[in-house]
């Protein structure tokens, strides 16, 4: 027969045992609740997060669709007006055009595009002469483009006008 070591107990007493059971039956409840109340807390901060970047989001895109709205009301009008028909090389298209331009901020340039792709009559601010060239040079054809730049984020508007085989382009910074 092979020989184990013996092993020592302690002796527990009553005093022991009330000590083990009082540990027990107060801290397995508090563990309990602290874990609890950590999920909670998580759960309540991931929902708040979702809720600042749902109401940022929805404050992004109302600036977006107010300042897009805006440059497209000024594009229209520009559009149609009369003086940007066949004759859109005279000095009233130009004067119409460089008010358009200053009666609004943001927008950088206005370029008369013949279908043949030649211009025909840009008015343009001189400081962003190269950003006005880059947005222009953009994808032409699509209504839509944007160029990034060191100085920022720069909008392309494309629309035809009426009665012509023109297009007229609005550049404009996008702040």
């Amino acid at each position: 027969m092979a020989t184990t070591p013996s092993t020592r107990r302690l002796p527990v007493g009553l005093l022991g045992r009330l000590v083990a059971a009082l540990a027990l039956v107060s801290l397995v409840p508090l563990a309990l609740a602290s874990t609890q109340l950590v999920r909670l807390n998580q759960e309540a901060m991931k929902s708040q997060v979702l809720r600042t970047h749902s109401v940022a989001a929805g404050s992004v895109a109302a600036r977006l669709e107010a300042l897009m709205g805006s440059w497209q009301r000024l594009l229209e009008t520009a559009a149609s007006s009369p003086g940007l028909g066949d004759g859109a090389r005279s000095r009233e298209a130009r004067e119409l055009l460089a008010g358009l331009l200053e009666a609004e901020p943001s927008a950088a340039a206005f370029s008369v595009v013949a279908a043949d792709g030649g211009e025909v009559v840009r008015v343009q601010r001189k400081a962003a002469a190269a950003e006005v060239e880059r947005a222009l040079a953009t994808r032409p054809g699509l209504p839509l483009a944007a160029v990034a730049s060191e100085s920022g984020l720069w909008i392309r508007l494309e629309r035809e006008i009426p009665g012509t085989s023109a297009v007229l382009r609005l550049v404009a910074e996008g702040q």
